[in-house]
C-alpha cells in the first residue's frame, strides 16, 4: 500500500448547473444571504458617505465666512462688531460678527446719557432723533431696540448713536440735516459748543 498526499482543497470545484447557478440548496442559501448583506453595508456606506458630504460641506461654508470676515476686519472693510442681535432665523454655522445677545446688553443709552454727552436736555435730544428732527427713530431702527420700548416704553440706544451724532453736529452740509426745523438746528449748534 502506497502513502497518497491528502486531495488538495484549492483543486475542488463546487458543482454548478449549467446557467452557473450552484446546485445545492446550501450554496444557493449561501449565495442569498451574502447578496443580502452586501446590498445592506453599499446602503449603510451610502448613508454614511451623504453624511459626511454634509459636514465637509457645512464645514468649506464656515470656514469660508470665517475667511471672508477675517479678510474684512483686516483690510478694514467691515467694523469690529462685539455682538448683534439675531431675531428669529437661525444659521446652521455661526459667523465671527453674531452673537446672540440680550438686547439690554447692546442698547444701553437713555436720551439723558445721550443728553449728558453733548451739553442738552433729554428733551432736546428726544426733539433731535424723533419725527421732527433728524427722525431716527423712524429712519435708523437699528439703533434702538423695538422690544425693549414695547415693553418699558422707553427707547433705549445703542452706543454708535453718540459717533453719529458728533458727525451730525461737526458738519453743517450733514445730509441727516436736510429739511430739519430750525428750533433742531439750534439744539445741534448748542450741542456744537
Amino acid at each position: 500500500m502506497s502513502y497518497r498526499p491528502p486531495v488538495s482543497t484549492a483543486r475542488i470545484l463546487p458543482l454548478t448547473e449549467r446557467s452557473g447557478s450552484p446546485r445545492s440548496d446550501d450554496a444557493k442559501l449561501a449565495q442569498i444571504v451574502e447578496a443580502a448583506v452586501t446590498a445592506a453595508n453599499e446602503k449603510t456606506n451610502s448613508k454614511l458617505v451623504t453624511e459626511l458630504k454634509n459636514v465637509v460641506q457645512r464645514l468649506e461654508t464656515g470656514i469660508e465666512r470665517l475667511s471672508s470676515s477675517l479678510e474684512a476686519y483686516v483690510s478694514g472693510e467691515q467694523d469690529v462688531a462685539v455682538a448683534s442681535l439675531v431675531d428669529g432665523e437661525r444659521d446652521d454655522v455661526p459667523s465671527i460678527q453674531r452673537i446672540k445677545a440680550e438686547a439690554a446688553a447692546v442698547y444701553t443709552l437713555s436720551a439723558t446719557d445721550i443728553a449728558k454727552h453733548f451739553g442738552l436736555t433729554w428733551g432736546q435730544v428726544g426733539q433731535l432723533l424723533n419725527q421732527y428732527g433728524l427722525n431716527w427713530a423712524a429712519t435708523k431702527t437699528d439703533l434702538w431696540s423695538k422690544a425693549l420700548f414695547e415693553k418699558t416704553h422707553r427707547r433705549l440706544w445703542h452706543p454708535r448713536v453718540l459717533a453719529l451724532l458728533t458727525e451730525v453736529v461737526g458738519d453743517e452740509h450733514h445730509p441727516d440735516r436736510q429739511g430739519m426745523s430750525a428750533g433742531c438746528i439750534a439744539i445741534l449748534e448748542q450741542a456744537r459748543r
